[in-house]
C-alpha cells in the first residue's frame, strides 16, 4: 500500500511539471561598408520563467 502511495505522488508531479518557458529575441546588427561587425542578441524571459 505505501510503495503504491509513493508511486502516485510522483506520478502527480510529473503531471504538474510544464517547463515551457517564453523567450523573446532582440538583435542587434552593425554593418560598416557592406560587412557585418558585430551581432549582438537581447533576451527577455516572460514574467513566470523571470521570477523563477
Amino acid at each position: 500500500m505505501i510503495k503504491k502511495l509513493i508511486l502516485l505522488t510522483f506520478s502527480l508531479n510529473i503531471l504538474f511539471a510544464h517547463p515551457h518557458t517564453f523567450i523573446e529575441i532582440f538583435p542587434t546588427i552593425e554593418v560598416k561598408n557592406n560587412k557585418i561587425v558585430s551581432l549582438d542578441f537581447r533576451w527577455e524571459l516572460d514574467d513566470m520563467s523571470s521570477a523563477w
